[in-house]
């Protein structure tokens, strides 16, 4: 699907619609299977960006706003790292470099971004070819369509056949598959022709020929997933099967050199050898985990086995869980839960009705009967089971918990700091503070259990709540839907005012909406950018962004500014 490399400009309002999308790029390729689009994140690219002084022809500025190259294109994209860069005059394309000359006249119909090897694909005539950084053909014009160079072959078509040429414009296979992918960095290229698959070498010879209903690339093990007759088997990268088709099911190779097959209903693991280190004979497994353990199942009940395909812990259970990071897993059988370690020794045994992953700190919550409490990673029960619900412990070492007299707060040695009086809590975030609903309603509420702000009736932390990505800053909302900002403490930084605040970003700015124009805030709240702008996009990683606005008088301005709010460049026009 073609479409244009558009830089990522905004439609400032629905007047500057057509000029923004002038800020586009050269057209791009059409990808296939086994193509990746490259993206920077930068506004800024060899230290130019896109610019316009009237909202219709587009130049080039420097990071101080200067005209580097003066506008007088229909459309320009970003420079690449060789200092070229594609631009649009009168519908043909053509290409510059940083001083504004031209390398290659407009008189293409489309090019192309340049690849490693120096060359960019260009149509001229209905016809692709190659030119190199100099703008001379590399390759001339002959075909339907063209593919970006990867690893020194590009995919080309002539009638309506694929095939592979190297940068001299040799055909290393002539076009004749339906569908191509890449040659990826071990040397092989997927292709299908009519309705079956292959694999092509990098010295143009076939690898394995078209014979496959489905085929995946290699792995990193050098090994690819090929399904025949309906079944799946293995192939390595000379064509040779490592397991010839026989599975029903067949996942890629891991990391670890394993990988889960299924035969009659029954599942086992093999090796890069296709030697089975498990035969198929479990009626649930999974992959295997970062300590070498994977879970199977058998007749309903469930344990795990090593890389070895040894048991480690025998069928015995009716759920197991993942081990954690730490190398813990949750069991259960006739209904009680546990904790086993990574070599299957118990933790805690079959004791409680219910049973939660471990919390930063080593403590997990676990209920018997009706009560909740704690444990730590021993199996010991450091906070006895008393709570009518309880929830995980936070990273400040707090967690919330009810009693008959409401929800409140305890530390991890199972003290109450914060007293049982509410309807509902959350537990503590980042900022140390809590949602806490009491009969008035939602509230925030500190370490100390102090109310520091009081939420309008009708407010649901779980629709309305809105993340600051601050550490220390909380967006908070009043009754008439106004948001604002409020430290640690309570005390507060923004009165509610916007329509929106979103999340502060890595410069240390938020963006928010005042009667409908968007402007940028800091941590303390000051205006960094007033709210008098129609559209802004993000900051960029470089630091700047992209605004529009609309003037009095019909006039409207575009520019660039940095994460000061300073405009390096803008400009302000009238529309014709």
């Amino acid at each position: 699907m073609k479409y244009t490399k558009l830089l990522r400009l905004l439609t400032f309002i629905l007047v500057l619609s057509t000029i923004i999308s002038s800020f586009g790029g050269c057209a791009v390729l059409e990808k296939i299977k086994g193509s990746e689009e490259k993206e920077e994140n930068n506004l800024f690219h060899e230290g130019l960006a896109t610019m316009s002084r009237d909202g219709k022809k587009l130049g080039y500025v420097d990071t101080k706003g200067a005209f580097v190259i003066e506008p007088q294109f229909d459309s320009a994209n970003e420079f690449q790292s060789n200092g070229i860069a594609c631009v649009e005059v009168n519908g043909k394309w053509g290409c510059i470099d940083k001083k504004g000359s031209y390398i290659a006249n407009p008189q293409f119909d489309e090019a192309f971004e340049y690849a490693d090897n120096g060359l960019a694909a260009v149509k001229s005539n209905d016809r692709y070819g190659y030119i190199d950084k100099n703008g001379n053909y590399a390759i001339t014009p002959q075909f339907e369509a063209a593919a970006d160079f990867v690893n020194g072959v590009a995919r080309v078509m002539i009638g309506g056949k694929w095939g592979y040429v190297d940068k001299s414009g040799n055909f290393l296979v002539y076009p004749q598959f339906d569908e191509a992918f890449d040659f990826t960095e071990n040397g092989t290229a997927l292709v299908m022709a009519g309705e079956i698959w292959g694999y092509m070498g990098a010295d143009g010879r076939y690898i394995a020929y078209p014979q496959f209903e489905e085929a995946y690339e290699f792995t990193e093990s050098k090994i690819a997933r090929v399904k025949a007759g309906g079944l799946w088997g293995y192939i390595n990268t000379e064509g040779a099967f490592v397991a010839n088709p026989q599975f029903d099911e067949a996942t890629d190779f891991t990391e670890n050199g394993i990988a889960l097959v299924k035969i009659d209903d029954r599942y086992g693991y093999i090796n890069t050898s296709g030697k089975y280190i498990a035969t198929p004979q479990f009626d649930v497994a999974y992959e295997f985990d970062d300590f070498g353990i994977a879970r199977v199942g058998v007749d309903g009940k469930f344990g795990y086995i090593n890389t070895n395909g040894k048991y480690i812990a025998m069928p015995q259970f009716d759920y197991v869980s993942e081990f954690d990071a730490n190398g813990v897993a949750i069991v259960m059988a006739g209904k009680k839960y546990g904790y086993i370690s990574k070599d299957c020794a118990y933790i805690a045994h079959l004791e409680f009705d219910e049973a939660f992953p471990f919390a930063e700190n080593g403590l997990a919550r676990v209920r018997i009967g009706e009560k909740y409490g704690y444990i730590n990673n021993v199996g010991e029960q450091i906070i006895d089971v008393q709570f009518e619900n309880a929830l995980d412990f936070s990273s400040n070492g707090t967690a919330a918990v009810k009693k008959e007299s409401g929800w409140g707060y305890i530390n991890e040695n199972g003290e109450i700091i914060i007293r049982t009086r509410f309807e509902e809590a959350y537990s503590f975030g980042n900022s140390n503070l809590a949602y806490a609903k009491n009969d008035k309603g939602w509230n925030l509420i500190n370490i100390e259990g102090i109310l520091v702000f009081n939420f309008p009736q009708g407010y649901n932390p779980t629709l309305h709540h809105t993340e600051s990505g601050s550490d220390s800053l909380n967006v908070v909302l009043n009754k008439d839907y106004k948001y604002g900002l409020i430290d640690n403490t309570g005390n507060q930084i923004v009165p509610p005012k916007y329509e929106k605040i979103e999340t502060f970003n890595a410069f240390g700015l938020a963006k928010v909406e005042l009667d409908g124009k968007s402007g940028f805030i800091n941590a303390q709240g000051l205006q960094i950018i007033l709210p008098t702008l129609d559209t802004v996009s993000e900051f960029y990683d470089d630091g700047y962004a992209r605004v529009g606005l609309e003037e009095i008088g019909g006039f409207y301005s575009i520019g660039i500014i940095d994460s000061t709010g300073r405009y390096i460049v803008k400009s302000t026009f009238k529309p014709q």
